[in-house]
């Protein structure tokens, strides 16, 4: 990713690294304290019968499902942002020293 700052009435292009060793254990933190899990384990039982299978089963089989779809939802969402991200970088006008200027 590449910045433009402006010092001295000069325009210098500036990279910066994202930290993801950073971003992965923000987001581990973030997934184990969110009410989500619990969320689930509270709405999951009301959709097992214990007549059917072993409930250990079907809360895997639920399990699983509901990995699968948020895993399709985030893709498609992921793709969808990097899609109007790219559209967006070409509808926009490049910046030019002359215009960082006023």
């Amino acid at each position: 990713m590449r910045l433009c700052v402006q010092v001295n009435s000069t325009a210098r292009p500036v990279s910066f690294r994202p930290r993801y060793a950073f971003a992965g254990k923000t987001g581990e933190t973030t997934t184990i304290l969110t009410p989500g899990a619990l969320f689930c384990s509270v709405l999951l039982p009301q959709f097992l019968d214990p007549n059917r299978s072993s409930v250990w089963e079907q809360l895997a089989v639920l399990g699983v499902v509901l990995v699968i779809t948020g895993l399709v939802f985030d893709s498609v969402y992921a793709t969808a942002s990097a899609w109007v991200g790219r559209w967006l970088e070409r509808k926009r006008p490049a910046n030019t020293p002359s215009e960082l200027q006023h």
